[in-house]
């Protein structure tokens, strides 16, 4: 089961101070309290507002969580703000969680009819249906294949483009049928996954996001601490697997990444672990 796999690499002093950086609905949190003693220490970070108040809720009587509303990235200037002493692991999940992608107001998927809107964080930032009535179709293609590695990408805006000369497109369900030409048959989910996955990945800005905390990471972790990457796609992993190449830093717990194929749960399936610890 890939959550104990996790545990196992995040968690290593049970009186130790934690970072979970991508608290989503506080999962690996509350598991990881469990093997934790009262001394401990876990900050929880989040930039989904919703998550924020969910977890504050959650935790609400556990004085060995503080829940924070950032971005992971911000991780040095957060410890640093709170005077924290190099924390012995650090755990990013990547992945979109359940809470957002079964929310239509959110519009991560292309199941439900919403708002086109994909933020991570509502209240900064502009929407996917903002950034797509203003970017060019160069702009729109180059982001439909690197971010979603779609080869009808030039295909797939201008298909984009025209259908926002008749009208805006504003949610979710436009965008699908805007994509009509170049998603449809057998291959018709896959390729609006490709493409929700791309605009996602451009509004949040998450490969940067991503960047920031690999830098952040040797200098802010304690000696012999670790740092837990859960991926989802390719994009993330091809970035954190070169990471943890440089030997004179990190010293590779998993030499290939863990896959949750057989996970019991279905959105843990396509996630790869990857781990290493500081030197």
């Amino acid at each position: 089961m890939l959550l104990e796999e996790t545990l196992g690499l995040w968690i290593t002093r049970p009186d130790g101070l934690y970072v979970d950086l991508t608290l989503g609905g506080g999962g690996h949190t509350a598991a990881a309290l469990e093997r934790l003693s009262p001394s401990a220490r876990i900050l929880g970070v989040d930039r989904d507002g919703e998550a924020i108040a969910w977890c504050r809720e959650r935790f609400a009587a556990e004085k060995r969580v503080e829940v924070v509303h950032t971005r992971y990235d911000e991780l040095e200037n957060l410890l640093k703000e709170r005077s924290l002493p190099p924390p012995d692991g650090i755990l990013a999940d990547l992945g979109v969680s359940s809470r957002q992608l079964d929310s239509a107001e959110r519009g991560f998927s292309f199941r439900f009819e919403g708002p086109l809107d994909l933020r991570m964080d509502p209240s900064r930032g502009s929407s996917a249906a903002d950034w797509l009535s203003r970017a060019s179709e160069g702009e729109i293609a180059r982001v439909f294949f690197e971010y979603g590695e779609n080869h009808r990408s030039r295909a797939a805006a201008r298909c984009v483009v025209r259908a926002r000369e008749r009208r805006p497109l504003r949610t979710t369900g436009d965008l699908v049928q805007a994509l009509g030409p170049v998603a449809y048959g057998k291959r018709r989910n896959a390729e609006l996954a490709k493409c929700f996955q791309a605009l996602r990945i451009e509004v949040n800005q998450e490969l940067a996001s991503l960047d920031g905390l690999l830098e952040q990471a040797p200098r802010v972790l304690a000696g012999g601490g670790r740092l837990v990457v859960l991926a989802y796609h390719s994009l993330e992993d091809r970035r954190v697997k070169q990471y943890f190449r440089d030997a004179e830093t990190w010293e590779l717990l998993t030499k290939k990444a863990v896959q949750g194929r057989t996970d019991p749960n279905p959105r843990a399936r396509s996630a790869r672990l990857r781990a290493a610890t500081r030197r």
